[in-house]
């Protein structure tokens, strides 16, 4: 209610909607537009329920749009189906339109937030989950694979349970070689054929338009329509033959001439299923066809070269009875097999442990709980500790230089000085951060070898 998204959102519509009386005629056509079945509305409704004329009208839905928080299609206007902006939308007309009690829509918001919950977070693992076929296909560019990574029942033939070399050698070796297209737009299935939704989550299946050579004629155009199979064996001839069926019916609802089918299950498919394949010449795809495809296409280095991917690890604790100690045992699993140096994996210890102490002495959050987090960051290994509630000592500013506190007591000052500057003694770099719920300590311990 009064976070950074509320103030986000409230100021984009003070932007769109200056005055008070059509930033709430604004809530209203926007809340009821999001209330819709399809979230659609016509935009003379909107135009007369604003009272607007054409050129006001033309601002506020080109602001709109492009904060993208309605889409404006000259004859209709359509809500975005964000769960968090339908959130705001609702919370916001009760308060400014309706007049409720705001203990009321808190109360209520809140309520409904924890009933999604469950829902939210299977949503949150599966989206992490998904083999994401869209970002594999938009770093399709005319590269030449072999074509066993397109066709399973081969692949099963020529590698299953070869080693890892084996595979490789054997893929370096094929002649026999598909050109993949330049892909130039991908989306999900859903953004052009909607009810796909009913089947799918949105990342699981993507439309991709691209063509097959160089000359981008008419006649080269293709797009190509990738779904994952979610089966926890070989997927079956039926389910193969129910998803070729609905991505055929995406194409044929949008009008798509020249199509490749791509159907991918993590497990493969059964051999009636891949004879099916064959049939209607559809290309299909393992788990492990997709990491060497993958890897092919260059997309398993790294988000940037020469850079190893970080690793990263989180604990929290109740403070007290000297919990701490549970956070210096984890940190020095990881500080070891970082191959720190035992000195140095000492002094990362005592350095964390005086840091959750002085967390837990000037925590103001009665959880009384200490976070931390340990990332791996190449030759460095960076340790967050934070406390909701926490203030940031006097006597460190917040780049981590030490001041006075004259204000503190003489042995809280002494105690508090000595810890922080032992910190910055043991840790290679020290630094307070500020956030919303309060401030947190940053360490960082570089690896020398």
């Amino acid at each position: 209610m009064g976070g950074r998204v509320n103030r986000r959102y409230n100021s984009v519509l003070e932007e769109v909607a200056p005055s008070l009386t059509l930033r709430r005629g604004l809530l209203r056509v926007l809340q009821e537009s999001a209330s819709n079945v399809g979230g659609k509305s016509p935009a003379e409704v909107w135009m007369k329920r604003l009272s607007l004329d054409a050129v006001e009208f033309e601002r506020v839905m080109r602001l709109l749009h492009m904060h993208e928080l309605a889409s404006f299609q000259a004859t209709f206007v359509e809500s975005t189906p964000s769960q968090v902006w339908r959130d705001f939308l609702a919370a916001s007309y009760r308060l400014q339109v309706a007049v409720e009690p705001r203990a009321l829509v808190v109360a209520d918001t809140l309520v409904e937030t924890l009933k999604r919950a469950p829902q939210t977070l299977a949503r949150h693992y599966r989206r992490g989950a998904a083999l994401k076929l869209g970002d594999v296909m938009r770093h399709f560019n005319f590269e030449r694979v072999p074509a066993s990574l397109l066709h399973y029942d081969r692949f099963a033939r020529l590698y299953r349970g070869a080693a890892d070399d084996e595979v490789e050698a054997g893929l370096e070796s094929e002649t026999d070689l598909v050109r993949l297209p330049q892909i130039i737009h991908a989306a999900s299935c859903a953004s052009f054929h909607p009810p796909m939704l009913q089947f799918c989550d949105e990342e699981r299946c993507t439309v991709a338009h691209g063509f097959d050579t160089t000359s981008y004629a008419e006649a080269k155009e293709v797009v190509w329509i990738a779904a994952e199979v979610e089966s926890k064996l070989e997927a079956g001839r039926a389910l193969t033959e129910l998803w070729l069926d609905r991505l055929e019916q995406v194409a044929q609802a949008c009008g798509f001439e020249r199509v490749r089918v791509w159907l991918v299950s993590r497990e493969g498919f059964s051999a009636e299923a891949s004879e099916l394949l064959e049939e209607r010449e559809a290309f299909s795809a393992c788990g492990e066809q997709l990491e060497l495809l993958t890897a092919r296409l260059g997309l398993a280095e790294g988000e940037e070269e020469g850079k190893s991917p970080a690793d990263e690890f989180a604990i929290e604790f109740p403070a007290g009875d000297d919990t701490e100690l549970v956070a210096a045992n984890a940190v020095e699993q990881i500080a070891r097999r970082m191959d720190f140096q035992p000195e140095a994996i000492t002094q990362i210890k005592h350095a964390l442990i005086e840091a959750c102490i002085n967390a837990a002495e000037h925590s103001l959050s009665p959880e009384r709980k200490i976070y931390n987090r340990f990332r791996v960051e190449g030759d460095k290994l960076v340790i967050t500790v934070s406390s909701r509630g926490l203030t940031a000592p006097a006597s460190l500013s917040e780049n981590g230089a030490s001041s006075p506190d004259k204000s503190a007591g003489e042995g809280a000052r002494a105690r508090r000085g000595w810890g922080l500057k032992l910190i910055r003694t043991l840790m290679d770099d020290v630094e307070f951060e500020r956030v919303d719920d309060g401030t947190r300590l940053r360490m960082t311990k570089y690896l020398r070898k």
